[in-house]
């Protein structure tokens, strides 16, 4: 009987551990704590980004109203000079140098008044054939003007009007002229004066204080052909702007904002607003923002904010770790060589050292108790 009753304690002693479910066995007690280290971090993580991402969208809306607003306040000076323009020329037309068509004292009076205008390229006189027959400056040969826009238009609504850029036959220069219908007394339209105006003069207005880094400002034509940058870029004066979206965003004759990318290939905001010639656009001034610029300083900062994160977890980590290892990890391999050691037959194996964790502490002394209460029955057999 003191046999069978000896088996059977061996037996119980010797009993294997039912094993715990492949899925939780992956996964050791280092591994917990880093997970758990990380899951602690996702909801600051997720906090800062979404903090950047909504200053990174405000950010872009301020942008937009103030590129806007500044797109606005250029065309409304670009509006004064055509405006001046307009005055210049009703002056002219209603002269009685023009109206006689004496063009030998036309072009001595064109002259004098032409220093006296800034960036007054020419002004000049042509009949309804467009032949020019008063200039401000000497011409050689015959200049025909009739193909002008400007020519065109104030025939055609016998009003002021505006051309586009073009290179005078005359000055031989880049400009942009304007023209208004001239009548004799009788009433009858005997022509156009014009008045050539340097490109110079519609040079942007730049308030970049406003505005993010580096802007680019660019006045228009109604066709996209651009007549004046700030700063200097080549490639823009007198050529089509190379930007196809904002070409087709121009036609609509209207302010708007277009977010697109530059001939680089840079992501770019474009702001513009038409300068207005009785409710037409005669020109449009265009101010480029490369977004870079505008959400640059959010993305730096969300980019110390996790480098910094990063940097705090990690020291965290390797604190955390060290009082791990040495208070959790160390005392648990106790335990098992322990456990290990009473498994194998030696009933007076011990489990020491658990450490100030409390839990650890009670496990080491139930362990310690049942270890001596086997090593108590076997010494009974």
């Amino acid at each position: 009987v003191k046999q069978r009753e000896a088996r059977a304690i061996r037996a119980r002693t010797q009993t294997t551990i039912p094993l715990m479910p492949l899925a939780a066995r992956k996964l050791s007690l280092r591994t917990w704590f880093f997970v758990l280290v990380l899951t602690a971090m996702l909801p600051i993580v997720a906090i800062i980004v979404w903090s950047a991402l909504n200053a990174r969208e405000q950010r872009i809306h301020n942008a937009y109203a103030v590129v806007q607003s500044v797109a606005r306040v250029s065309a409304l000076a670009q509006q004064r000079q055509i405006e001046s323009a307009r005055l210049l020329l009703v002056g002219l037309a209603n002269s009685s140098e023009v109206r006689r068509r004496d063009f030998a004292r036309c072009a001595r009076y064109f002259a004098a008044i032409r220093p006296a205008v800034m960036h007054l390229a020419n002004l000049g006189f042509a009949d309804l054939q467009g032949r020019l027959l008063c200039s401000a400056l000497p011409v050689t040969s015959a200049v025909n003007v009739a193909d002008r826009g400007y020519f065109v238009r104030a025939l055609e609504h016998g009003d002021f009007a505006a051309g586009g850029y073009q290179v005078g036959r005359a000055t031989h220069v880049g400009s942009v002229a304007f023209g208004v219908p001239v009548k004799d007394a009788a009433g009858r339209v005997i022509g156009v004066a014009f008045a050539a105006f340097e490109l110079a003069a519609f040079a942007p207005f730049p308030d970049a204080a406003r505005l993010p880094a580096h802007p680019q400002f660019l006045t228009v034509d109604r066709d996209g052909v651009g007549l004046a940058t700030a700063p200097p870029a080549a490639g823009l004066v007198g050529q089509r702007i190379p930007v196809a979206q904002l070409r087709a965003a121009l036609r609509a004759g209207r302010a708007g904002i277009v977010d697109t990318r530059d001939p680089r290939g840079t992501p770019t905001m474009y702001a513009f607003a038409p300068a207005q010639l009785d409710g037409d656009a005669a020109m449009y001034v265009v101010i480029g923002v490369s977004k870079a610029s505008v959400v640059g300083p959010v993305d730096r900062t969300l980019a110390r904010s996790l480098s910094m994160l990063l940097a705090a977890a990690l020291a965290f980590c390797g604190l955390a770790w060290a009082g791990y290892r040495r208070w959790v990890v160390r005392p648990v391999d106790r335990l098992i060589a322990a456990a290990d050691a009473v498994a194998a037959g030696e009933l007076s194996a011990r489990a020491s050292q658990a450490g100030p964790v409390a839990e650890y502490v009670r496990m080491q002394e139930r362990f310690n108790h049942m270890a001596e209460t086997l090593e108590a029955r076997e010494r009974l057999l």
